[in-house]
């Protein structure tokens, strides 16, 4: 067992993998122990398990049934979208301190464009506005990856 984070092997999310939860009991103590197989490692030994359809599992293309559902399911996901007007740092002496009403300088001018996080990845540029009643932003551009 590999215990030393700089020598254990990290896989692709996307890489398939076996988990098997056990139950351990040691010395009257109980709990629980993860193995994560990746398939790559199981490739060698699929035969002896019995499993030649592991193999044809993960290399044949996907059927139109099944690229519908993960379509369907794609479309259900929520994800956090954010809009940074500004940052500050304070103090926690300064935190203490506000009351309603004090005004916290952002650092950033009103004409500027806006920061807009996808779940927490800085992705758009954006004018802050009104949507009818409420808050609101207007993409304008893309943020370029480095």
């Amino acid at each position: 067992i590999q215990t030393n984070p700089s020598f254990v092997r990290v896989i692709s999310q996307r890489e398939p993998c076996l988990v098997a939860t056990l139950k351990a009991s040691l010395d009257g103590r109980n709990g629980l122990v993860t193995v994560c197989l990746p398939y790559v490692n199981l490739e060698p030994v699929s035969a002896k398990l019995g499993n030649e359809n592991l193999n044809n599992r993960y290399m044949t293309k996907p059927t139109e049934e099944l690229l519908d559902a993960h379509r369907r399911n794609f479309n259900q996901v929520q994800v956090d979208i954010t809009a940074i007007l500004g940052e500050i740092q304070l103090s926690s002496t300064e935190l203490l301190a506000l009351e309603p009403g004090d005004v916290l300088d952002l650092g950033k001018k009103t004409r500027r464009p806006i920061e807009v996080r996808v779940a927490g990845t800085p992705k758009f540029l954006a004018n802050p506005g009104l949507v009818g009643k409420y808050k609101g932003v207007m993409i304008h551009s893309e943020i370029e990856k480095e």
